[in-house]
């Protein structure tokens, strides 16, 4: 197990902490690295610790998330034995976890079938046609915004954030068009307040033993968390 500088594929957090460490994977030429409550590492391991891709063998080609057009990252075993990004599992509300410790398999049968059929318009913009149709997207939180993209383009891009939930310990995952992102920024700067924030869970996830993700009807139980995400 390798402990490094750098940013967690699932939070985008550079920062690790003692009860919850950044952990790089020692696969061949394998670049993931995740805080242990954000891959659901049950106990880290002293000696070589490795990602679920890496560790299953399985041929680079073939390893592909079935919610987006991305092959790197931090992907997990889906119930249908494919492969899926966390991030993508957490920031599509109807994804599961069927094991809530492990945050494993990923449970795709509840995404309805017009996830599937919406365009990345983040695709399009950067002259990526051809994925834009790939896996699944989520649509921009801003009440009446149809703008659709892959979770994880959007991570790349920095546009998906925290919001607060409805009760004061909750927290709500979600993430904005570029336009509606930098209106979002531009509001809560001119109302000198933080109505969201970049996605950064960790920040929560190191506190305690006892964080939750609430997913619907699903509680997604994570080692070191301690806040209530309900989608």
């Amino acid at each position: 197990m390798r402990e490094m500088v750098g940013g967690c594929c699932v939070c985008s957090d550079e920062r690790g902490w003692a009860e919850n460490p950044l952990v790089y994977c020692d696969g061949h030429g394998c670049s993931v690295a995740v805080h242990q409550a954000c891959y659901g590492i049950v106990q880290v391991p002293t000696g070589p610790w490795f990602c679920r891709k890496c560790e299953s063998q399985e041929r680079a080609a073939r390893v592909r998330c079935e919610l987006c057009p991305h092959k790197d990252g931090a992907l997990k075993r889906t119930d249908s034995g494919g492969w899926a990004h966390v991030v993508c599992a957490l920031y599509i509300p109807e994804v599961q976890f069927a094991n809530v410790l492990t945050m494993e398999p990923i449970v795709l049968q509840y995404v309805p079938h017009d996830r599937y059929i919406k365009t990345c318009y983040i695709c399009e913009d950067h002259g990526r046609e051809s994925k834009a149709a790939c896996g699944a997207c989520m649509t921009c939180n801003r009440q009446g915004c149809r703008q659709a993209f892959h979770v994880t383009c959007a991570q790349m891009a920095g546009l998906l954030c925290e919001e607060e939930g409805p009760e004061a310990d909750n927290v709500k995952y979600c993430g904005y068009c570029k336009h509606h992102y930098s209106k979002m920024n531009t509001e809560r700067s001119s109302f000198g307040h933080s109505r969201g924030r970049s996605t950064s869970p960790a920040q929560d996830k190191h506190s305690s033993h006892h964080h939750r993700l609430r997913k619907v009807s699903v509680c997604v139980l994570c080692v070191y968390c301690v806040c209530v995400c309900t989608y």
